[in-house]
């Protein structure tokens, strides 16, 4: 019996490295854009972590929806058409997130920043109690006999979040409200566009 348990800590050992080392390759982009930060703009950098952010998330969410929709012959029509559905919201919703930061984030509008904080803690929480280490339903890249290692890349877009939060957060909020960009009126807009 201690043999038994000896292998399955080797294992799982093995396992829990190639689980570290996929959650490591995941943040190399979010490293990189943070240490260009000074070069592409701190408000740039940061919507671009979100757009990075999204890209991990619609692959992993967007794409499985589409994907067992389409491959699995044993599902119920009216269940497939959901699935299917459920990732084409995914990913149009993961595409609005982008306009959002490269738009109002990338603005410095507290909007764009509200945004993309309202997606991390619902999104996040849920993913979390959902799919996180105790997850509910099911533990992504954090149980050998449910998931891959390669799981845990899911968990790389809420550090990318987080961190565009963390950055975005003093030229935002740390500056006299007179000097933040403010929508045009109505009115301004119509003389814009009609002189």
């Amino acid at each position: 019996m201690s043999d038994h348990s000896g292998s399955e800590q080797l294992a799982m050992s093995g396992y829990a490295r190639t689980a570290v080392l996929y959650f490591a390759a995941s943040l190399v982009p979010t490293g990189i854009l943070l240490l260009l930060r000074g070069r592409l703009g701190v408000l740039n950098t940061a919507s671009w972590l979100v757009v990075y952010g999204v890209v991990i998330a619609m692959g992993e969410h967007a794409g499985w929806g589409i994907r067992l929709s389409l491959g699995d012959p044993f599902m119920e029509p009216h269940a497939r058409v959901h699935f299917f559905m459920a990732g084409v919201y995914a990913a149009v919703g993961g595409v609005l997130l982008c306009v959002l930061a490269r738009t109002l984030l990338l603005e410095g509008r507290r909007e764009g920043w509200f945004a993309v904080l309202f997606a991390t803690l619902v999104g996040g929480t849920i993913e979390v109690v959902m799919n996180g280490p105790t997850g509910l339903l099911f533990q992504h890249g954090l149980s050998s006999s449910q998931s891959l290692a390669a799981g845990t890349v899911l968990w790389g877009y809420l550090v990318a979040w987080l961190a565009a939060l963390v950055i975005a957060y003093p030229p935002i909020f740390r500056r006299p409200v007179s000097t933040r960009p403010r929508a045009r009126s109505r009115s301004e807009t119509d003389r814009v566009a009609h002189p």
